[in-house]
């Protein structure tokens, strides 16, 4: 999740602590993969005024911790999801894998025909 946030050149130290604590707090209030008890785990984030990067950043942090599966639902218009699909495949370095330690499946509006 640091990684992502050091990216954001544009924030203040104060911004990225702020943003870092949200993101601990939401992912700490779903159950560790860990856990044996349940499969289940839900991180629902509020709106912000950085909600993309909000969204990123809970993406990533749960990845470090090992999380197997991350579901980021997001657009309520054509360019809000295209302007968020460039902003997770650029903030998380998705095109480049060799950059990070991150393993990324990337389905963009997935449909049953493209698994068949």
């Amino acid at each position: 999740m640091r990684a992502a946030l050091q990216l954001q050149t544009k924030l203040t130290d104060a911004e990225r602590t702020t943003i870092e604590q949200q993101t601990v707090s939401i992912l700490g209030k779903t159950i560790p993969p860990q856990n044996p008890q349940g499969s289940e785990r839900v991180g629902v984030g509020l709106r912000s005024k950085r909600e993309t990067l909000s969204f990123t950043c809970l993406t990533a942090l749960a990845s470090d911790n090992r999380f197997p599966l991350v579901i980021v639902i997001t657009g309520t218009s054509i360019p809000l999801f295209q302007q968020s699909v460039r902003r997770l495949r650029t903030d998380l370095r998705i095109d480049n894998p060799e950059s990070h330690a991150w393993r990324w499946q990337f389905f963009q509006n997935p449909n049953l025909r493209q698994n068949t």
